[in-house]
């Protein structure tokens, strides 16, 4: 319930700032997926450093941070790359326009 109460205000705030939905829906999943598999990763990692006899309350942050960042990157760059190659998900010829403009009145244009 917590992912999606979170999700759903992270993508209001993402429809609103970049004023797309589809971004706001692609990060409210990858952040439901990632709440999700931090919550099962975190008591299945306390209870795996409990039966081997380590104190989960040391060893397991590491362990819990190291996952939900791997999780993390790959739920939202994995779900993005496959939007980006779904059919149809082309620059308009507006929006075109608007990034070919913004390239050559960026500041370090022509540094290259």
């Amino acid at each position: 319930m917590n992912s999606l109460i979170w999700s759903v205000v992270v993508a209001v705030i993402a429809t609103a700032w970049f004023r797309n939905t589809d971004i706001g829906l692609i990060i409210a999943a990858a952040l439901m997926i990632n709440l999700v598999c931090a919550a099962l990763a975190g008591f299945s990692i306390a209870l795996a450093l409990k039966h081997l006899g380590i104190d989960p309350a040391l060893a397991g942050s590491v362990i819990l941070t190291t996952v939900t960042d791997v999780v993390g990157f790959m739920a939202f760059l994995g779900l993005g790359t496959w939007y980006l190659l779904l059919p149809g998900q082309q620059l308009s010829e507006q929006e075109d326009d608007r990034h070919q403009h913004y390239n050559t009145e960026h500041p370090l244009h022509g540094l290259r």
